[in-house]
Order: C-alpha cells, then sequence, then structure tokens
C-alpha cells in the first residue's frame, strides 16, 4: 500500500487507501471516518477537557503569590510561586543551615492541581504535598526528603 505519493503537498488527498474501501484519490475527511472518526474525536476532547478541567475550575491562581511556610522542625522559608512553575524562596530560620540565603533555580518548582500544591526543591530532595483552604489563604500538608524524613507543613499567604 503506497501511502504518500511522490506529490506531498498534495498528500492529505493523495493517500491511496484502497483497502479500506476509499478510491486513489479521496480526501480525507472527517465525515470520511463515520462512526470511527467521532469517536477518535470525542475521546480526545473528554482526554483534554480531563486533563484540563481541574485547574481551570478547581485551581487556585497562586502564580506571583508569597507564601510563608512553618514546618514542624523549626524551619521557616518564604516561597514565591514564579509563573514558569519555579520557586524563588528564603529560608528565615533554618536549623540545618542557609538561614538569609535566597534561592531561584531550575531545579526547584512546583505544580498545583485543583487544590494541591506540590513543590520540589533541589530536583525532588524534599517534596511538599499542600492543599489550600477554600479562601486561598492557607495551606497544610507534608514534607518527605530523600532520607525519609516527614514533616507538618502550615503554610499561610503573604498579603
Amino acid at each position: 500500500m503506497n501511502i504518500l505519493k511522490k506529490n506531498h503537498t498534495k498528500c492529505l488527498t493523495r493517500l491511496s487507501l484502497n483497502n479500506y474501501g476509499w478510491g486513489k484519490n479521496t480526501p480525507l475527511r472527517w465525515s470520511n471516518f463515520g462512526k470511527w472518526g467521532l469517536q477518535i474525536t470525542m475521546r480526545s476532547l473528554l482526554i483534554v477537557l480531563l486533563i484540563s478541567l481541574p485547574s481551570l475550575v478547581f485551581g487556585k491562581d497562586i502564580v506571583g503569590t508569597g507564601w510563608v511556610l512553618y514546618e514542624d522542625d523549626g524551619h521557616k522559608t518564604i516561597v514565591l510561586f514564579e509563573k514558569d512553575g519555579t520557586l524563588t524562596f528564603q529560608n528565615m530560620i533554618s536549623p540545618s543551615g542557609n538561614e538569609g540565603d535566597v534561592y531561584s533555580r531550575e531545579i526547584d518548582t512546583w505544580t498545583i492541581n485543583g487544590d494541591v500544591v506540590v513543590l520540589s526543591f533541589t530536583n525532588g530532595f524534599q517534596l511538599f504535598s499542600l492543599t489550600i483552604n477554600n479562601r486561598g489563604d492557607s495551606m497544610t500538608g507534608t514534607s518527605i526528603n530523600q532520607k525519609g524524613e516527614v514533616r507538618k507543613v502550615k503554610g499561610r499567604l503573604i498579603e
């Protein structure tokens, strides 16, 4: 079966699909697919909606906002959610050191799905899973690092 003829500029109308009951120069149209084409179209639309709907309808817009995160081991961090999905943060209180340092790196990222925010610091060395409340002014959840240390975390929006 010759899929494309030598004239590539008209490849959509020059498909040879004789094995499927179409003539040699039958134009490729959605109507030619009948029920099968409609199923593909509906399935594609459903997939797109399922992926994007949670963030469109339920997602909180946290881009450009600043938050103070309090971990139960004493860490206090200011986090800014950048438009490109990265984080800028400053360790205000850090029992492990680096107090006052400001970081803005591609290896520190965030995502949101509905009201759940996931923060990843240093390529996943430490992960946070936080749920934003209905008012959008506080978060609660946990963090875990690669050593397996789990901490409770609370955050509040900087206004």
